[in-house]
């Protein structure tokens, strides 16, 4: 795998672009990791309004129709389901 990172001011945002010859596994895995980074879920901790980064949870389980995330700061409470 080759990897080019081009630095320059003239770039408002990061864009990704994937060559490649043909879709397999390990290009879906690296797909799956970039969407993750941009990724963000709402919580609540101590009544306050959270917005975390998916990439900050290590643990999701829903309890009594009431799901929970897990990061290595706290706990944070959702009221939507699994799935």
């Amino acid at each position: 795998m080759k990897l080019t990172i081009n630095t320059d001011d003239r770039y408002s945002e990061t864009e990704i672009t994937i060559n490649c010859s043909r879709m397999n596994g390990e290009i879906e895995k690296l797909i799956a990791a970039i969407r993750m980074l941009d990724m963000r879920l709402t919580g609540k901790k101590d009544g306050q309004q959270c917005i975390i980064d998916a990439s900050q949870i290590i643990y999701i389980e829903s309890t009594d129709k009431r799901t929970f995330f897990y990061t290595a700061k706290g706990v944070y409470e959702n009221p939507h389901r699994l799935y």
